[in-house]
Parts: C-alpha cells; structure tokens; sequence
C-alpha cells in the first residue's frame, strides 16, 4: 500500500462514512458535517474518490435546489475491506492482553 498522506486518510474516512452507510448515499452535507471538513477540503477529497471509482457522485435538483450524494461503489467497498484487513493484521495486540500471556 502506498504511503497515505493526510488528504488521502480523509479520504479513507469519508469512504468508511459511506461503508458503514451499508450503500446508501450521503449528501456532501451530511458528508461534510460527519467528517468536519470546509467545503474545499471535502470537494478535492470527494473529485479524488471519484476519480479512483470508489464512490459514484450524483447530482440532481430538489426542487429548485442542487442536491449532490455520494453513494460506495463496489471497488470502494473491496478498497475500504481490503485496508482493513490489511491494518488489522499490523496493529498489535493491546498491552492489556499482551500481559495475559
């Protein structure tokens, strides 16, 4: 796994928003409120992850309001699993239990 910079962990924590959404799709609001990013941050994050195809974007028109949602896609889904098993076979067990033994 390449280094991951602070731009791209946020990026990680956006796409494990939308995991733990089970697929359903957030808007850049709620996005933005459950990440406590600025507008900007979120938007270079958001393009990034579409780029990559790991979350699909949608914009459509609630009545007379621009309403954008991201929803995980597959590869996204596999990205974020994969990152997980991969950590979780690197962080050790906790001191507690370590002493147990």
């Amino acid at each position: 796994m390449k280094t991951v910079t602070l731009p791209h962990f946020n990026g990680l924590r956006a796409l494990k928003e939308l995991a733990i959404a089970d697929g359903s799709a957030l808007s850049f609001s709620e996005l933005r409120e459950i990440l406590n990013l600025t507008d900007g941050n979120l938007a270079s994050i958001t393009k990034k992850l579409v780029a990559d195809k790991l979350v699909i974007k949608r914009k459509r028109f609630e009545g007379n309001y621009p309403l954008t949602t991201y929803r995980i896609s597959p590869k996204g889904r596999e990205t974020i699993e994969a990152i997980i098993r991969e950590f979780s076979l690197k962080i050790p067990v906790s001191t507690e239990e370590s002493k147990e033994k």
